[in-house]
């Protein structure tokens, strides 16, 4: 198979590749210019990525490393020149994730795999900030503010409370203590005090999420990003999107059990809603048939999504 383009409408084409050997393997749309597309070399399956503009030039060998594989972690449709690529050049086994220039084929390392890394995320500007790690049967989320920063390990929070518990089991928290906290925390809103964001962040209230299921100007998709479902919201003017992963939580009550959903997705704010009163505080709930707010009992275990002060 080789890559031929055409314009709608018209019978003539221009042919991109002129593969004899081995088709193509995959190729897509790296902006409106230029097209991406992975081949291997006599069967090898040592994937390499190249780009061409659609008129046929500069055509460039982009992931041109003896003995390396590409993949592609995100192909960022929203940002021209870049996209989020894996290679295994540092070690054969473990595929590290890079910015790649598809123009220039400029690239920047942003993170080293430790080996238990099976996939990794952006935000809506092209930053790595998420990444799936699988340590035998255990999947935990970790999580960094920017890129120049650690990856830590996301974790469950209690309304008002700034210990974090483990998204994974043996249930631990943040201070190394097992004992789970049935109780449920007083208050009408999570004390900075308490608030468990990093410095110049905080829970978000009920009005700001809110925002997210104004319908006149946001809409919602339940969606998978590199093998994770969530739920995904895009601003209808800017096109901007918040992508929120669903994680699971810890049962309210004295238990502290664990439950990882892949069909729901649950986050903190830091308000109750007018609607519910004080004894339920509000989560932002969602899945493939809806997103809302929802009362839940303050010893629930929820993610916590922080927003900028």
């Amino acid at each position: 198979m080789n890559i031929f383009v055409q314009k709608v409408g018209t019978n003539d084409s221009i042919r991109l590749t002129s593969e004899t050997e081995r088709s193509i393997f995959d190729y897509f749309w790296g902006n409106n210019n230029r097209i991406l597309f992975l081949k291997d070399t006599g069967g090898d399956e040592n994937y390499q990525l190249y780009g061409v503009n659609i008129d046929g030039s500069n055509l460039i060998a982009l992931t041109a490393f003896k003995g390396v594989t590409t993949n592609i972690i995100d192909d960022l449709p929203e940002i021209d020149s870049v996209i989020i690529i894996g290679l295994n050049k540092r070690n054969p086994q473990i595929f590290d994730p890079y910015r790649l220039n598809i123009e220039t084929g400029k690239m920047t390392m942003l993170a080293e795999n430790p080996g238990n890394i099976q996939d990794w995320m952006t935000d809506h500007d092209g930053k790595l900030r998420l990444a799936l790690a699988l340590d035998g049967v255990n999947k935990s989320v970790l999580y960094r503010d920017s890129e120049n920063e650690n990856f830590a390990t996301v974790m469950f929070y209690q309304w008002n409370r700034r210990v974090g518990w483990s998204t994974t089991d043996p249930m631990i928290n943040s201070d190394g203590g097992t004992n789970w906290n049935g109780t449920d925390s007083e208050g009408t809103v999570w004390k900075k005090s308490n608030d468990p964001s990093p410095i110049g962040w905080r829970v978000p209230t009920f009005e700001e999420i809110n925002t997210l299921l104004d319908t006149d100007k946001v809409s919602y998709e339940w969606t998978t990003k590199n093998g994770v479902n969530g739920g995904k919201f895009t601003d209808k003017v800017s096109g901007k999107s918040i992508f929120l992963p669903a994680i699971g939580d810890r049962a309210f009550g004295n238990s502290g059990e664990l439950n990882i959903s892949k069909e729901m997705g649950s986050y903190w704010s830091s308000t109750p809603s007018a609607q519910q009163g004080i004894s339920f505080m509000s989560q932002l709930r969602f899945s493939s048939v809806q997103a809302g707010l929802f009362g839940a009992y303050r010893s629930y275990g929820f993610p916590v999504r922080c927003v900028a002060e």
